[in-house]
This record gives C-alpha cells, structure tokens and sequence, in this order.
C-alpha cells in the first residue's frame, strides 16, 4: 500500500476518507466543482466510452506505421506517437459521437417504451 514519511497508509489519512470525499464532490465551490463545470472535461465525458474502447488499436496502429514497432516511451518518436495516437483517438471519437452516437441516441429517445 502506498504511504508518506510518517507510514501512514493512504486510506487511513483524515482527507481520504469516504465522508471527506463525498463533502468535496458536493461543495459546489470546491475544485471537482469547478473543474466539472469547464467545457473540455464535459466533452472528454462525452466523448469517453468510444475514447476507450478505442485507444488501445489506435496507438498500435500509429506506432506500428510511422516507427514499425509496438508501443513504447522509451524515446522522443514513441511520445510524439503516442500523442499523435491520443489526438487521433479524441478526433475519432468526437465524430463517433457526432455521426453515429447522438444520432441514435435521439432516435432510441424519441420511442415510448
């Protein structure tokens, strides 16, 4: 388990306690709060479920055909690969959404069940 100096563990620390938490995500003023309420998080939740099932293929796919080798940090071309692959990612998925998504979405709305 994780710990700092003093060895206490991090789920025993006063600030990480379920109760402290929960008060964090309800103080409309606090930090969850407001970095809830900027556009680029919401859009990364709009566009999270294909962002993840996505990723993975997508950085295999680009570091496979720009260096002709699998996924790895271990120099300057697999990081900007991968952040081509992260760019690449978030575009597709933003058009899943668009294109595909919100469309049925709206139509599944439109039906009483």
């Amino acid at each position: 388990m994780l710990s700092f100096g003093d060895n206490e563990s991090l789920s025993r620390r006063p600030e990480n306690t379920p109760a402290s938490i929960a008060l964090e995500l309800l103080d409309p003023t606090g930090f969850i709060a407001r970095f809830s309420r900027w556009r680029f998080p919401q859009q990364l939740g709009t566009l999270s479920y294909c962002t993840y099932v996505i990723h993975f293929a997508m950085n295999e796919l680009v570091h496979r055909i720009l260096l002709h080798a699998p996924p790895r940090l271990t120099n300057i071309c697999g990081i900007l690969a991968t952040l081509l692959a992260a760019v690449l990612t978030l575009r597709v998925a933003s058009l899943s959404w668009r294109f595909l998504e919100k469309p049925l979405i709206r139509r599944g709305h439109q039906h009483a069940y």
